[in-house]
């Protein structure tokens, strides 16, 4: 008898412990893998496929004197072609290599130059914030022809962070996504 309170104690348990993980709704999720992708030339830098290289010009540490100065910009240019015709595009820049205090690519030089991390600039030079894209141009902005083609410009310059720079290198990386709509 013990034995039968002990598991009628456990199903009234194990009743109510159910009851209180209910589910209240449902998400659908819904997403599309297209079957054609654009393809990627960079023409800036030294360029394979949808990798590249690009040498931002030296900077004398005068030009990062004080926190927030920028100095020595190239441009990041993306040629794509055979994307989806008229769709809209967008280069989403991922968060990785990224200071999580500023937004700012960080700097990862063996011997690096101090204080200094990489900002990315939309075309009209306006500062894309890397921990969430945020300032990124607008899919409506970009939008392919009607052969599916499309350019799109960005700018990677020296900023000094925290405090003025101090000599060195900078090496730093930055991942991308083309996303589609």
């Amino acid at each position: 008898m013990k034995n039968s309170t002990k598991l009628f104690m456990a199903s009234c348990c194990a009743l109510i412990a159910s009851n209180a993980l209910a589910a209240d709704g449902t998400i659908d999720i819904h997403g599309n893998v297209v079957s054609s992708s654009c393809s990627i030339s960079i023409t800036t830098g030294v360029s394979n496929g949808s990798n590249a290289t690009l040498t931002l010009p030296d900077v004398s540490v005068s030009a990062l004197n004080s926190a927030g100065a920028t100095a020595g910009s190239s441009r990041m240019a993306f040629a794509l072609t055979s994307c989806p015709p008229n769709a809209a595009i967008r280069v989403n820049f991922e968060s990785n290599n990224v200071d999580p205090s500023n937004g700012y690519l960080t700097n990862n030089a063996t011997d690096p130059a101090g204080n200094v991390e990489v900002q990315v600039l939309d075309r009209e030079s306006n500062i894309i914030d890397l921990r969430n894209n945020s300032g990124n141009n607008d899919y409506a902005e970009n939008i392919s022809d009607d052969a599916g083609n499309l350019n799109l410009l960005y700018f990677a310059r020296y900023v000094a962070a925290g405090d003025a720079a101090t000599p060195g290198t900078v090496d730093t990386q930055l991942v991308y996504t083309l996303e589609y709509r």
